[in-house]
C-alpha cells in the first residue's frame, strides 16, 4: 500500500526483479497489477512461514504436469520450485536458462514450443 501511492518507486522496484527490460507498457500493467496487493496479503506472502497449505496432497495427483522454471527467477527460489517438480509424480520440468521469473511473458515463444512439446507428447488416450 504504500509503494502503491508511490508508483515510481514500485516502478524501478519491478523494473529491477525483471531478468530482461520490459516494455513501458508491460512495466506499466504490472505496476497496476502489484499496486492492488494489500499489506496483510504482502506481509503474508513475504514471510517465512508461507507455505501452501496441503502441499503434500500434490504427491496423490495422478496428471501429467509440466513445470517450466526460470534458473534466474528472483521471486520464487529455483530450489523451491523443484521441490514442487518433486512432489508431483508425473512432472515434468523444463529449466530455461536465463530467464527469471517472468519467463511466459518474456519469451513466450520458448514457453510455448515447451508447452506444445509436452502436450504433443501426451497419448491420446491415458
Amino acid at each position: 500500500p504504500r509503494m502503491a501511492g508511490r508508483r515510481w518507486l514500485l516502478r524501478a522496484a519491478l523494473a529491477a526483479a525483471a531478468t530482461r527490460r520490459p516494455s513501458g507498457d508491460d512495466l506499466d500493467r504490472v505496476v497496476e497489477q502489484a499496486a492492488v496487493v494489500d499489506q496483510a496479503t504482502l506481509r503474508e506472502y513475504l514471510s517465512r512461514a508461507n507455505r501452501i497449505e496441503g502441499i503434500e496432497r500434490l504427491a496423490s495427483l495422478d496428471v501429467p504436469a509440466l513445470l517450466v522454471i526460470g534458473d534466474r527467477d528472483r521471486v520464487i527460489p529455483v530450489k523451491q520450485q523443484r521441490r514442487l517438480g518433486e512432489l508431483l509424480p508425473r512432472c515434468r520440468t523444463i529449466v530455461l536458462a536465463g530467464e527469471g521469473h517472468a519467463a511466459a511473458a518474456e519469451v513466450p515463444a520458448e514457453v510455448f514450443a515447451a508447452v506444445q512439446a509436452f502436450v504433443d507428447a501426451l497419448p491420446a488416450e491415458p
